[in-house]
Order: C-alpha cells, then structure tokens, then sequence
C-alpha cells in the first residue's frame, strides 16, 4: 500500500511538469484560395461528381479552402494516378505526358497581384529536350490566358529550373528559379506583392529576389492547369504532385509557416535553409479560443468577467471595448470604474509561444442609476426631503420626514408610494421604474 501511495505522489508530482503537446498548424488557419492535397483521400474522386473515392485514376481533386474551387479532368483518358507513387512515404498523384487537370471555377487572386503559391512536385521530365516549356503547373487569366499567365516549367533541356512569367502588357521574364537545378522533390513557390517584390522559392529558399518586377500588378488569375503549360498549350509534364496552396496574401510570417508546414508533411524539412524557423520542428497551431465566458456581479460601476481554463497555454489576453490588450494567467478579471446604464464589449484570447487564439467575446451592461422624487400632492409652498443620491436596484430609501412641505389647512401624515393607491405599503416599482413618493396630508 504504501508503494502505491508513493507511485501515485509521484505521477500526480511529474504530469504537471508537461506541457499539452500542441497541435500542428495547417493552411485552415489562414485564408487560402484553393488547396488540393493528393494525401487526403477523402478529396480524390473517381468520377467528375464526386460518388467513388478515386483507388487508380483520379477525375477530381476537391478544393480544402472552403471555396470549392476543385480541380478535375473529363476526358478518362488523361487523367493521373493515385496510389502508385510516394514523395517519402506520403501519397501523391502520378501525371504521364499528356495527364492534366483544370480548376474553372471559383478561383481567382486579388486584383492588385498580391498571392502566394506553392507546389510540393517530384518533375521526371527533366530531360525534353525539344519541350522547355513542359510545365507542372500554370496560372491564367481565363479572359486572355495566352497573354497572362505564370507557369513553372523545366526552361532547361538538362535540368528543372524555370518559372515563366508572360504578360503581354509588360513582356517575357523566365529563368527565374536561379542557381538551378531544382529537380526535386521540393516545394516550388512563388510570392508576388500588390507593387513590385516578385520572388520564388525552393524548399524555402529565395532563388529569385525580383525586386520592382510589376508584372502582376493590376492582373487577376481565375485559371489554373495543373500538368499542362499555357505557354505552349500542347506541352504537358511528366511529374508527382503532392499539395498545391494559392493565397490571397504575401508576408514571411505565414510564408514560412506554410514551408514549414509542407517540409515535414513530406519529409522535405532537410532541405530547408540554415536559420529557417521550422527547420527542426513543424509550425503548430495557435491556442484554442476560451469556453464559457460569463460575467457575474454587475452593478452600476463594475462588471466581473470569468471563463473556463483552457489548458497549455501561457496566458490570457483580455480587453474592454478594444482597448489595448493587457495580460494575466487568471481565469477571471473584475472591471471598475464603468459609467451606469453602458453596454461594454470583453474578449479574451488565450496565447502561447505558437500564437494567440481568435477571441471569445461578451457584451454586458452596467446596472441603471435610479433617484427617488418626493411629491407634494397638492403642497401650496415648500419642498421635499433633500435630494437622495444616486441609487441601484434594491438599495433602501430613508425618507426623512416632510421636510417643509406645506398646504394650507393640512397637517402631515405620512408618505406613500404613488403607484400604491391603497396606501398599502411602498414598494419598488415592477420594471425598474424610478420610485415617486406622495405625502398623505390629513385635514
């Protein structure tokens, strides 16, 4: 008995020296345009409407942005291959020459260019050598797509290493996957900003810094073909496709959280530069948000607002009416000083080194001020009691006497409530109404 004493001590000591393991983080935590991920199952389909779980051939690739931007191909006779190929032991889609797919719908990058574009691609053919412009991957504008379009393509006859941009407005760009080869697999990406700063990556290195190339300034892309080049419409790519993800925004922080995300889901996180913030661990998730926020003793000044623990995290951001954020590590915090009768808004977000969750939010209002009036009832001169103060919902009224009210030929007798015709006794008023007190004068 005693060793079992002591054995639970000490597991009771140690489990709260760990700290909950987090989850890891995921395209769903931002804003993404289309997102196909050849590793889901559930997204692969047999058949253009999505009834048959796709075991060979794959008809269709179902969109994880929320958009339903999915991504298919009608014609059976070029379509990839699931379930016979792995970019380190994670399932992808096998395209031969002449497989493609086409996303037609519900897709489109912001008007002013700003987007993010990563592809995780394992290129075979690498070795064309009378088709360059063989692409993994294009982006188009469907209303002139031979005239603006981005496609990532081998532009060596030896080695993978091109990104082709073509505007007809502004001219030709390629080779802009420097220090080739990149032949994979890796995580080709690419970022574009609303003015100039064009950049692409592999593997999370930027291989070109193109600075104040505004080829996509003002260009809106709602076309995307995947395995087939739009710079020359009859060249295809023989390649593994892992996961695609278009972004409607361009920033480092988020840039690098999908890297990271991408290199340990396909065991590509060697290949991420020195310095890289996740190049030894995977991004995880930011807190979840806190449960049952109450609040509790409200008055005419204060409000106290409580909520569960959530467990893991480092602490709490909390704020009043958006005001500046102030931390704590209790679950519960009174406000003072509030004015009467005044809705407030509270949030609370949990944090942790990963991040800040999104808030819980609770309106309140502070109790009302409440006065008491005296009436005369027919006084000819004088006034009442002196003024009482402000007062809240069941505080006591002491009423001091006549004070000098007058009326000729009358005498005191005692004060009522005006909504208390019977004289029966006062009483608050049902609602929350002020309370009116009448002199009872006796003749």
């Amino acid at each position: 008995m005693i060793r079992k004493i002591i054995l639970l001590l000490i597991i009771f000591c140690i489990l709260p020296l760990f700290k909950v393991q987090a989850a890891l983080w995921t395209p769903s935590e931002i804003t993404t345009n289309v997102w196909y991920d050849t590793d889901d199952a559930d997204t692969l389909w047999a058949d253009i409407g999505a009834t048959v779980y796709a075991t060979s051939t794959v008809a269709r690739i179902d969109d994880k942005s929320g958009n339903d931007a999915h991504t298919s191909q009608v014609d059976d006779t070029i379509r990839p291959i699931t379930g016979t190929r792995d970019i380190n032991g994670v399932n992808v889609i096998d395209f031969d020459y002449g497989d493609w797919l086409e996303t037609a719908s519900n897709f489109s990058t912001p008007s002013d260019g700003e987007m993010m574009v990563f592809i995780v691609a394992d290129p075979d053919d690498r070795n064309r050598s009378s088709q360059t412009d063989d692409s993994i991957l294009s982006l188009m504008n469907s209303s002139a797509p031979a005239n603006n379009f981005i496609s990532i393509i081998p532009y060596s006859t030896t080695e993978f290493s091109g990104l082709h941009l073509f505007s007809s407005s502004e001219g030709t760009f390629a080779d802009l996957f420097q220090n080739a080869p990149h032949n994979g697999p890796s995580i080709y990406s690419w970022t574009k900003e609303p003015v100039g700063g064009f950049s692409s990556y592999v593997d999370g290195v930027d291989v070109y810094p193109g600075e104040g190339d505004d080829l996509w300034e003002e260009q809106s892309l709602d076309l995307i073909w995947i395995g087939r080049s739009r710079y020359n419409s009859s060249s295809y790519m023989d390649y593994a496709m892992g996961e695609l993800i278009v972004a409607p925004v361009n920033d480092d922080n988020n840039r690098e959280k999908i890297e990271g995300y991408l290199a340990h889901k396909w065991g590509l996180e060697v290949n991420l530069p020195n310095g890289h913030p996740y190049e030894s661990s995977a991004p995880t998730a930011p807190p979840v948000t806190p449960t049952g926020l109450t609040s509790s003793q409200v008055s005419t000044s204060t409000i106290t607002f409580s909520w569960d623990s959530v467990n893991g995290v480092d602490g709490y951001e909390i704020s009043l009416d958006g005001a500046v954020a102030t931390t704590q590590t209790a679950t519960t915090t009174i406000y003072s000083g509030l004015t009467p009768n005044t809705e407030y808004e509270f949030s609370v977000s949990s944090y942790d080194s990963d991040g800040t969750s999104t808030p819980a939010t609770l309106s309140e209002t502070t109790d009302r001020v409440y006065s008491v009036s005296y009436n005369g009832n027919g006084n000819t001169s004088g006034s009442g009691p002196s003024t009482v103060g402000d007062l809240s919902i069941g505080d006591p009224v002491v009423i001091s006497g006549p004070a000098d009210f007058v009326k000729e030929g009358y005498s005191f007798n005692f004060w009522y409530d005006q909504y208390d015709p019977l004289r029966l006794g006062n009483r608050y008023d049902e609602g929350g109404q002020c309370n009116h007190f009448l002199l009872s004068w006796i003749y």
